[in-house]
């Protein structure tokens, strides 16, 4: 599991969108290829990465 936490309030899909996007900085891919699975409406989130390198997933839980 990967936390993120966000500054932006959780208003008109804020703090989702900011999610997303410190989600794709983190994997080095373009928001467009995170999509949210799961959790619109809820502060746990099921997002995938599209294109995701496997040692950049590995080292980020790692805390690398």
């Amino acid at each position: 599991m990967l936390v993120v936490r966000v500054r932006e309030r959780a208003v008109d899909g804020k703090a989702t969108a900011a999610a997303v996007a410190a989600v794709a900085a983190a994997f080095g891919v373009r928001p467009h290829a995170v999509t949210l699975v799961a959790g619109a409406s809820s502060p746990t989130k099921i997002l995938e990465v599209e294109g995701a390198d496997r040692l950049a997933l590995e080292q980020l839980l790692l805390g690398r």
